[in-house]
């Protein structure tokens, strides 16, 4: 999504007193909502012509991108409705939400300073979201009221520091969290979406961070001058596996090597984490994260290629479930890979891409080894499959194996197999065909075709049957293939004033679950559908 910006030069406001009001607005706020800094890593250079379907190419170390000297002011209003068909519930359900975002960079030539919150955002009226259990609650959608809590009220994004030195870039602060297509580190910026995507919250965390090019300064010219260095300590404020405002206590060391021979990008990203949860589990991971684009012309310019992919892989262990030793962690063995190609037509303005990923699931979710990859739930597939039909099934299912009158005790850590519309155990393509028109009109229509990984099963009747895998409906042998949903959007961008664009955004979709969500006789399950519209003034 394009944005305007609203610059005063230096000669129009001082440096001390821009400082002073940009520091006096946002420390107030984030000591208020207790929150503090995550890494946004660099995007692409940009493109010129209109946004198609944009592939979110890693946004890595920001050592080249200098802002614009005196004050950059940006942010974004959005107004938002949905209507839907709701698994396991008879009649329509449906919402009215709103987002705000505030944000501002001061240019002290070698210091720069960043800050940026969330306000009021949450849901106005009604809901159609399902709600989450409290261990699921990742900010990633709108789950609560307007004044439902901290987050909601106000939630501090950015609040630090950036100082250019001689040797390397220096960051110190609140900050956001985005690595690749954001499968591990979302951000949850509204640059990155597309059509058939929405971005809401994101991950913050208190960072401190130093990035270097280390071949530079040796003036040699080398393909090694565009090796970027970064390393950084991280504490954890809020993402979708904590939250410090209820309890959680992470913090995380981080490093990464990045290549930019433009023009594509590769890089690798290793995180380790050590986290203690507001129930006194814990948990213990190495990420492992390669993420990569590049894009390329053919001869004459006729066709664009734009390609991009991210792979992770998590290794450690946690208490948060119980393994067939329920005395013992269970070991975290659990990776997670997508790509997206795109392909555009010049002259014709059209454009075909594919996104498709892959998530490991679990055959069983009571062994001693967790093979479930949860993307960031701000990465987004589809509409329906992930946002609404896994979580009503996947909270049907713990609902039955929390009864009392099967089990005395519910299984440590039932909570987190209620999906909340993370990507997870799955294998999944959606084709998309866009065309870009004239003075910012997009229409694009696009399939989700997904499959899983491991069977989703319903706990208590599994174990009922010998632990044989049942349904989320009651077929035995559930068969893997999850389902078709179609999606179809369209949008349109003006320039209201030099400084502020609206947009404005509607789409539908419809959802047909495939044989894994059969009943016992093999009845097909009901499909569902959605209605959402957005206005979105950017500035």
């Amino acid at each position: 999504m394009r944005r305007t910006h609203i610059l005063c030069e230096r000669g129009s406001l001082s440096r001390t007193s821009a400082l002073i009001a940009l520091l006096g607005i946002t420390l107030g706020s984030s000591i208020a909502a207790a929150q503090l800094p995550g890494v946004g890593l660099t995007d692409g250079q940009p493109s010129q012509e209109p946004r198609v379907v944009e592939l979110a190419p890693p946004r890595l170390i920001p050592i080249d991108d200098r802002p614009t000297s005196g004050v950059r002011v940006e942010g974004h209003y959005r107004l938002s409705a949905d209507a839907l068909e709701r698994p396991l519930q008879e009649g329509l359900r449906s919402g009215l939400y709103q987002q705000l975002r505030l944000g501002a960079t001061i240019d002290l030539g070698e210091v720069q300073a960043v800050a940026s919150a969330d306000l009021l955002t949450g849901t106005l009226l009604g809901g159609a979201y399902p709600p989450p259990p409290a261990i699921g609650d990742h900010g990633a959608r709108y789950f609560h009221p307007v004044l439902g809590g901290a987050d909601q009220t106000l939630a501090p994004r950015e609040l630090f520091l950036r100082w250019e030195s001689p040797v390397g870039r220096l960051q110190a602060g609140l900050q956001t969290s985005h690595w690749g297509l954001g499968l591990l580190a979302n951000d949850g910026d509204i640059d990155h979406e597309t059509m058939f995507t929405q971005q809401v919250g994101g991950d913050r965390v208190a960072r401190l961070l130093f990035a270097t090019a280390p071949f530079r300064a040796m003036n040699s010219r080398s393909p090694l001058d565009d090796l970027l260095v970064a390393v950084g300590a991280d504490v954890v404020i809020r993402d979708e596996n904590a939250d410090i405002n209820a309890g959680d206590r992470a913090t995380q060391a981080i490093a990464s090597v990045l290549w930019r021979p433009a023009p594509s990008e590769v890089g690798i990203y290793l995180a380790y984490r050590d986290q203690s949860d507001r129930d006194g589990s814990t948990l213990n991971v190495a990420a492992f994260d390669l993420a990569g684009n590049h894009q390329f012309y053919t001869p004459g310019g006729t066709f664009r290629f734009k390609v991009a992919a991210e792979a992770a892989y998590l290794r450690g262990e946690t208490t948060r479930a119980d393994g067939a030793t329920p005395e013992l962690p269970v070991a975290i063995d659990a990776a997670g890979a997508a790509a997206h190609l795109e392909v555009r037509h010049r002259p014709s303005a059209l454009s075909l891409a594919l996104r498709s990923g892959f998530a490991s699931g679990d055959s069983d979710p009571r062994s001693d080894n967790l093979h479930r990859f949860r993307f960031d739930p701000n990465y987004q597939a589809g509409v329906l499959l992930f946002d609404q039909h896994l979580p009503a099934y996947t909270a049907a299912s713990v609902a039955g194996a929390d009864d009392p009158l099967r089990a005395a005790a519910p299984p440590r850590g039932i909570d987190n197999l209620v999906e909340t519309g993370a990507v997870t155990n799955t294998i999944f393509a959606l084709p998309t065909l866009t065309y870009a028109g004239p003075a910012g009109l997009e229409v694009a229509a696009g399939a989700l075709l997904a499959w899983s990984h491991r069977p989703w099963r319903d706990l208590a009747a599994s174990v009922e049957a010998g632990g044989q895998p049942v349904g989320p409906r009651g077929a035995p042998d559930p068969g893997s293939y999850l389902g078709t949903e179609a999606l179809l959007g369209a949008s349109y961008q003006h320039l209201v004033s030099p400084g502020l664009a609206l947009q404005y955004r509607a789409l539908a979709a419809m959802f047909w679950p495939g044989e894994a969500f059969r009943d016992h006789a093999g009845r097909p399950d009901a499909r569902t559908a959605l209605l959402r519209a957005h206005i979105t003034a950017l500035w």
